[in-house]
């Protein structure tokens, strides 16, 4: 892996981890509030208790936005997913992982992360 490749995975885990420990913040605040426990909210949205402890801890991030979005759901809260054109670093560290690209395939997968990166659509794949 270059070191462009691996500064841009520590930063989607930095902000992956940012992201969870917010949700998991405020739904354990909720169920504090409504005095619910993690076997009662399991039951709520049709889990095991130790799902729901997956949910509620702030470094597991392996949880999907299906079950993010149905225990916020359930527990009233809502969540808002937003995407942002990629800064010029970030669009950089691409760009030169395309230059270091052992692969033609992986030169044009990289490219569309570039494009996609610039206008937005979403925040680039990792190489493989």
């Amino acid at each position: 892996m270059t070191r462009a490749a691996a500064q841009l995975k520590r930063a989607s885990r930095v902000q992956l981890l940012a992201a969870k420990k917010k949700v998991a913040t405020a739904l354990r605040a909720k169920m504090q509030r409504n005095q619910v426990s993690v076997r009662r909210f399991a039951q709520q949205i049709g889990t095991s208790p130790a799902a729901v402890r997956r949910i509620l801890d702030q470094h597991n991030t392996s949880i999907s936005l299906s079950t993010m979005f149905r225990a916020l759901t359930a527990a009233g809260l809502g969540m808002e997913v937003t995407t942002r054109s990629l800064s010029e670093k970030e669009l950089l560290q691409i760009a030169q992982q395309m230059v270091d690209a052992p692969s033609q395939s992986q030169q044009e997968y990289l490219q569309q992360d570039f494009i996609d990166g610039f206008y937005g659509k979403h925040v680039p794949r990792p190489p493989e």
